[in-house]
């Protein structure tokens, strides 16, 4: 077993995207998303500036850097960077089963504008993945968007998600604490990491459980216990309990 305890930094002082929250359908959030780190950033500032409405929106280089603390020529180049690439990335999404194990992948995107001299990105959402972003009113995941923007790990952020869904009731309102169970084999294909962790667990643990652990308490706040189950001499599934105010 393992624990990890310490007290929350003080919250920082709320800047432009930072106070929207972030909403998708559950469904997406068990899904393999295909992004790398500033692709997500992109993707979460799109969703707080649409705020449940689909269409074009545009990212600055300046919100940007506001939003995730960063200077202003590296959120530039980031979302340049990202810009180029980001038309061909697809969401994932597993059907299992007793009877159907079902793969659908969703491209991410319709439009992806960059303007060099302005330093805007702008993104549209493509219409088959809008239903698992707006206008979602059960079984979903909400976070506010302070609570990612100083993660420099995307497997931080994505447990934060996790964890997000675990305690986000019907009606919205939120738990201060609970729990979050998977297999080894859905953690590792949801937060896409590379085969070899999977086949080595002790890999996956130090590689990428315990280092989102500790981004997610020291810059979020959360308590969190990690619990490794064995069948037999082998880790089969992982056991989170986590307390967030």
């Amino acid at each position: 077993m393992a624990q990890i305890n310490k007290l929350p930094q003080q919250r920082k002082r709320l800047l432009g995207l930072q106070s929207k929250n972030i909403v998708m359908a559950n469904s997406l959030n068990r899904s393999a998303m295909g992004l790398n780190l500033s692709e997500k950033r992109i993707v979460a500032c799109a969703l707080a500036k649409l705020n449940g409405l689909n269409g074009l929106a545009k990212i600055t280089a300046k919100e940007y850097a506001e939003t995730f603390n960063l200077p202003l020529n590296q959120a530039y180049e980031q979302m340049k960077e990202s810009a180029k690439g980001m038309l061909s990335r697809a969401v994932t999404v597993f059907l299992e089963d007793d009877e159907i194990r079902e793969t659908t992948m969703y491209p991410w995107f319709s439009i992806i504008k960059y303007e060099e001299n302005e330093g805007y990105v702008g993104v549209k959402f493509n219409a088959e993945i809008a239903p698992f972003l707006f206008d979602v009113t059960e079984r979903f995941t909400q976070y506010q968007l302070l609570q990612a923007s100083s993660l420099r790990s995307l497997y931080s952020w994505r447990l934060l998600e996790k964890f997000e869904q675990f305690r986000t009731k019907k009606d919205g309102i939120k738990s201060s604490s609970g729990w979050y169970k998977t297999t080894v084999e859905e953690f590792a294909r949801e937060m896409e990491v590379p085969d070899s962790y999977l086949n080595n667990f002790k890999n996956l643990r130090i590689r990428v459980i315990e280092p989102a652990i500790k981004e997610l308490v020291e810059k979020d706040g959360w308590k969190i216990e990690f619990i490794p189950e064995k069948e037999g001499r082998k880790v089969a599934r992982l056991h989170f309990k986590f307390e967030r105010a």
